[in-house]
């Protein structure tokens, strides 16, 4: 799933039940929501660029405006009664965690492995994110400190 938090986009990845659509939905008053169920990210020159697709959506009230937004962050998701985000720059923990959430279709895996080591190498503002469910004030006050990092 993925966010518009101040003309970024942040992805928000993780297994089925982690909290994708709980993160969109709790956040979406403040920071619009741009998919639920896949991304297209795309680099252009220096820069990765997050694409909505025409696919439809889990939830009616994504917005689809089809504009290229800047890639922000990708934070991989993580259940907890803490509310904190860490940056990770261990590529080794980083590569296999991005390649579980990968499309999956295409047949040629050797070209999906070389992209996919491709992106984690030159890409590098990944985080794990954990937040409870239910405190939505919390988690935009999270996302909001977070953004000023940058």
């Amino acid at each position: 799933s993925a966010s518009n938090v101040y003309g970024q986009a942040y992805v928000y990845l993780g297994n089925s039940g982690e909290g994708k659509s709980t993160m969109i939905g709790l956040t979406a008053n403040v920071f619009p929501s741009l998919a639920d169920d896949s991304i297209i990210i795309k680099k252009e020159a220096d820069s990765y660029f997050l694409y909505q697709t025409p696919f439809i959506e889990k939830h009616y009230w994504i917005e689809k405006n089809f504009v290229k937004i800047p890639l922000g962050k990708i934070f991989f998701l993580e259940k907890s009664h803490l509310f904190m985000i860490e940056e990770l720059e261990n590529k080794d923990e980083i590569l296999p965690q991005f390649i579980k959430q990968l499309w999956g279709h295409e047949s040629d895996v050797k070209k999906q492995m070389q992209l996919a080591l491709e992106f984690v190498t030159h890409f590098d503002r990944f985080y794990r994110i954990s937040f409870g469910l239910q405190n939505k004030e919390k988690l935009v006050q999270l996302l909001e400190a977070s953004h000023q990092k940058l």
